[in-house]
């Protein structure tokens, strides 16, 4: 029955809110066509981008809690020596560790640079200006100078999982809109305006093919599409010939009818 319902007449279509039918759950449902190109593509974005950047960030932590709240104060400079587990173009940091206090707590913290020339200003024994965090107290760092060796620039990494998480927002959001529309919509007669593939999402170099369908409410056209990796899985849906302008049901929001979908 499922794949005649496509052809049934618009008063067969059930009353809101209708359970989806086996197609439905395969078509309209499920992620397929672009929505599913566009939801695993986010999805490899965020979680490769999230583990690059949890690799990274931990050590920018304390010196952006830093930025945010700190208080200026003096240390004496304990030892000089390289940070022999840093490499970054061809050069160890020079890392100074420091004692201070905060009130009657004693505190070691330490810095890093690959500035040498900086690290001349430096004595073993000697006073060094610091600023201690606010809300840590424990982190602190010579003024000018940060706690990690690690360049701020890094945070460029972030641009990953942002947008992988944007994507895949994208993605639900339009899934989520279309099993609405096809749950409590209300049903039209549509018109397909294009049939083919769509060439501005590839998959392992393959495109979706797409149907794109236009109709009318409250006085004024809207479109909708639905796509899908395999061919004949949306071919089997309309008439079987070989023109334009073939009528299908769809159903809509009232009051968003842009959010539409077929019915099958």
């Amino acid at each position: 029955m499922d794949d005649q319902l496509y052809k049934a007449p618009i008063e067969y279509v059930p009353e809101p809110p209708r359970a989806p039918t086996n197609k439905a759950k395969e078509l309209i449902y499920k992620y397929q066509g672009s929505q599913k190109i566009l939801i695993t593509l986010g999805l490899a974005f965020f979680f490769t981008g999230l583990i690059s950047s949890i690799s990274f960030l931990h050590q920018l932590i304390p010196d952006l809690l830093l930025n945010i709240s700190s208080t200026k104060s003096t240390a004496t400079v304990k030892s000089i020596e390289n940070d022999y587990s840093v490499l970054y173009d061809d050069e160890y940091p020079y890392e100074i560790t420091f004692s201070y206090n905060v009130g009657n707590t004693s505190y070691t913290g330490s810095s890093s640079s690959f500035n040498s020339s900086l690290i001349s200003d430096f004595i073993i024994n000697k006073p060094v200006n610091i600023e201690y965090s606010n809300i840590v107290p424990s982190l602190a760092r010579i003024q000018g100078m940060k706690i990690s060796s690690i360049p701020l620039w890094i945070l460029f990494i972030l641009f990953f999982p942002i947008t992988g998480l944007i994507l895949t927002i994208v993605s639900i959001r339009s899934n989520e809109k279309e099993k609405n529309a096809y749950k409590y919509g209300i049903p039209a007669i549509a018109a397909i305006i294009h049939k083919g593939y769509d060439y501005s999402s590839t998959s392992n170099g393959k495109h979706p093919y797409q149907i794109i369908w236009k109709f009318k409410a409250d006085e004024k056209f809207y479109v909708g599409s639905l796509s899908h990796m395999n061919p004949d899985e949306l071919r089997n849906l309309i008439n079987k010939k070989d023109t334009e302008n073939e009528n299908i049901v769809v159903v809509y929001l009232e009051d968003k009818p842009q959010i539409n979908t077929l019915y099958i």
